[in-house]
């Protein structure tokens, strides 16, 4: 074998052990991301700053190519052997920084994983850090996107109930929220009223989830997009803050001529808006 075709069969390996197994859904996407790396920055200088914690799977969200054009963006990466949370490696170890960010993405990320740093085998305790730091960042004035999946809100990696993360979010957490068993079939998303969240999104391919968080919209959220009855998108303010709340998964393979939502030509341009308008809390 040639040592050029050893590489690619290692790297891949790593990638499998770093990541997991992909779900279904997540399989047939193509586009190849943009991935910054812990400690580096990519996209525009002087932009938006934002941080990205990317999860399980989170590449099919495609969010680091669609906010290139106008933020300047940092990474952290969800570590994991065989499936088993061990830490968030490049997730800022001082509150300060993190503070300096306007938007802070959290990708399919469970709260005990903001403790640790490192990687699977060599991770270790960063005192002070933990998802606390999450809802200061927004009570002073950030904007946070949590985005749904196996292990985001108390799913896998941890319970969210009772925690600092949680009392920020614009819907209250169910436990067991995500009903495999009555799910498993697409549903179109559809827009609700209006808001700048929602300007200039195009809703031609009728995009579809199979799974999603089962949640309660909180009094003062708004629920901006819908799988039938069930809330996907909601927007809410907290503190001198703003919080985005994606309740659907990349779990599933709907059959064609359905489009599973990370792939429905309209979800770049939403992602940016939701970028945008959290970017906009605090003045």
């Amino acid at each position: 074998m040639k040592p050029a075709a050893s590489l690619m069969i290692i790297s891949a390996l790593v990638a499998c052990l770093s990541l997991g197994a992909l779900p279904s859904g997540a399989r047939a996407q193509t586009q190849v991301p943009m991935w910054a790396g812990p400690g580096t920055t990519v996209g525009l200088p002087g932009g938006l700053k934002v941080h990205i914690a990317q999860g399980m799977w989170s590449q099919h969200w495609n969010l680091t190519d669609t906010l290139l054009d106008t933020c300047e963006i940092t990474e952290s990466f969800l570590c994991s052997r065989y499936g088993f949370v061990t830490s968030l490696k490049g997730f800022p170890l001082e509150k300060q920084e993190l503070l300096a960010h306007k938007v802070l993405i959290l990708a399919n990320i469970p709260v005990d994983a903001f403790p640790r740093e490192g990687t699977w085998n060599a991770m270790k305790d960063v005192p002070g850090r933990s998802a606390d730091w999450v809802e200061e960042f927004v009570a002073q004035g950030g904007g946070l996107l949590v985005l749904g999946g196996n292990y985001s809100l108390g799913t896998g990696g941890g319970e969210i109930e009772g925690t600092a993360c949680a009392k920020c979010l614009p819907a209250e957490i169910h436990r067991g929220d995500i009903v495999f068993e009555n799910q498993n079939k697409p549903v179109a998303l559809t827009a609700v009223g209006e808001h700048p969240i929602l300007a200039g999104v195009n809703w031609d391919q009728q995009p579809v989830t199979l799974f999603y968080h089962e949640v309660t919209p909180k009094p003062e959220a708004q629920v901006l997009v819908k799988a039938g009855e069930a809330p996907i998108l909601i927007a809410g303010p907290y503190g001198q803050g703003r919080v985005v709340l994606w309740t659907a998964t990349l779990h599933g393979e709907p059959a064609e001529p359905a489009v599973a939502y990370w792939r429905w030509n309209g979800w770049p341009t939403l992602v940016r808006n939701v970028v945008q308008w959290l970017a906009a809390a605090g003045g």
